[in-house]
């Protein structure tokens, strides 16, 4: 479509306020009218006729003929009022029919407009910019109270929903167990050992790293100095009865822990005397 006919499109149709502008519109569109009329004829096989009236000329209009239009205009002023005025559109009925969009698109603001008076109230009263609403009207303060529970009921609901299973998606809510993948095999460690020297003369010995302490005798469970069990082979040794009446006294406990690696005294420190 070319940028002309998008522009028709667009067009607001209105009465054009500029006379000159006016009647040059009617001289150029008329003869478009009267051919849309003649093919509206032709393709649908009715009576037409077209009478129009331009303003500051003594004669009107008429096509096709003054005989075929007054032919006609009898016509159908002979057919029954009902069905002479379904279709009929004359002036009083286009004003109508404006003023009545012109009424709905009113309404249709006013009412964007008590939403938001509504919404201003509410959230002033939120914020604490207002403590009471006995200052308003009293339908306007009905409103306020219908849009608050209105609110109340879509928190209330939205709130049902997450706590009810439904808020998981269908695909999750399955009644097939979930696959468990099976445990991969560790990888094989394979490390490369660089020899220092030659190998086959000498073993390779790997040794662990010294323990570290704090000067104090290590219990051990093998090997010198002795282990805790050492402990328990001398309180066998005294206790023969079996029943615990010959343990050793306090005394001869304080000698028997440090033969058992128990209290041992600190080693002494090394010296690097020059």
């Amino acid at each position: 479509m070319s940028g002309r006919g998008r522009e028709k499109g667009r067009m607001k149709i209105q009465r054009m306020v500029d006379d000159k502008k006016r009647h040059t519109a009617l001289k150029r569109r008329l003869p478009v009218l009267t051919k849309k009329a003649g093919e509206l004829a032709g393709l649908c096989d009715v009576p037409v006729c077209l009478i129009v009236y331009p303003p500051n000329e003594a004669k009107p209009v008429v096509w096709p003929s003054r005989r075929v239009a007054a032919d006609v205009v009898r016509q159908y002023r002979g057919l029954p009022h009902l069905d002479r005025s379904r279709n009929k559109l004359d002036s009083l009925d286009f004003a109508k029919e404006i003023n009545d969009k012109l009424r709905a698109k009113l309404c249709k603001v006013q009412l964007q407009r008590r939403e938001a008076e509504i919404k201003i109230v509410i959230a002033d009263f939120v914020a604490g910019r207002r403590d009471r609403f006995d200052d308003l009207p009293i339908d306007f303060f009905v409103s306020v109270g219908m849009k608050v529970q209105e609110k109340l009921q879509a928190i209330t609901a939205r709130l049902q929903e997450i706590r009810s299973a439904s808020v998981l998606p269908e695909d999750v809510q399955t009644s097939e167990p979930l696959a468990v993948m099976q445990p991969l095999s560790p990888l094989p460690m394979v490390a490369t050992l660089v020899p220092r020297h030659d190998v086959t003369m000498t073993p390779l010995m790997l040794e662990p790293p010294p323990a570290q302490h704090d000067g104090r005798t290590i219990m051990t469970l093998d090997g010198e100095p002795r282990h805790g069990s050492y402990l328990f082979e001398v309180l066998d040794a005294f206790n023969d009865p079996g029943d615990g009446s010959a343990l050793p006294s306090t005394e001869e406990m304080h000698a028997i822990f440090p033969q058992a690696g128990i209290f041992s005294p600190p080693l002494p420190n090394p010296s690097f005397d020059p």
